[in-house]
């Protein structure tokens, strides 16, 4: 993280004008989006700034007592990646949950459901309801037959004995 010092190295505005924010030719764009994060600096708080070269920082701004402000940039370039690649995996599974032709049903270890695609909800006969935190006992499947409903929660049960935590897919 880098301490910005407004005595030593000048104004915000001269700062973000040196960093070429998201623009390095001092065009009129320039000047808007430098406006607009000095903007965000006249209330305390924490805001996001992404540069052209694609480093993100964020900003953590805090009044001294006193007078004057404290600015504080913590490089976030890689959080931001890791939390866009996460995004994408997540659509992925998304898709592929949504898109199977098979029931799925993704429940906890205290046998709550945590994920239900769409043949399993109307399996479940619930309409448009959520089924997401519902426990398994509670479930009512109207496409089944009673032993096989009986032999998911017996293997729920076993499951449930075998794994000390995380989550169970049946």
């Amino acid at each position: 993280s880098q301490l910005l010092l407004m005595e030593r190295l000048g104004t915000f505005r001269d700062r973000m004008g040196d960093s070429g924010g998201a623009f390095l030719d001092g065009s009129p764009e320039q000047q808007a989006w430098i406006d607009g994060q000095c903007a965000v600096l006249e209330t305390t708080g924490t805001f996001d700034s992404a540069r052209r070269n694609g480093e993100v920082g964020r900003f953590y701004v805090n009044d001294m007592p006193g007078g004057g402000r404290v600015i504080v940039r913590v490089d976030i370039t890689e959080i931001k990646q890791r939390e866009a690649k996460l995004a994408a995996e997540m659509e992925r599974l998304n898709s592929l949950i949504e898109s199977s032709r098979s029931l799925i049903l993704m429940l906890d270890a205290e046998g709550r459901v945590v994920v239900a695609n769409q043949l399993m909800i109307e399996a479940l006969g619930t309409g448009s309801q959520p089924v997401e935190g519902q426990q398994f006992k509670d479930l009512v499947f109207t496409d089944f037959d009673v032993p096989t409903i009986e032999k998911w929660a017996t293997d729920l049960e076993l499951l449930r004995t075998a794994t000390s935590g995380g989550q169970l897919a049946l």
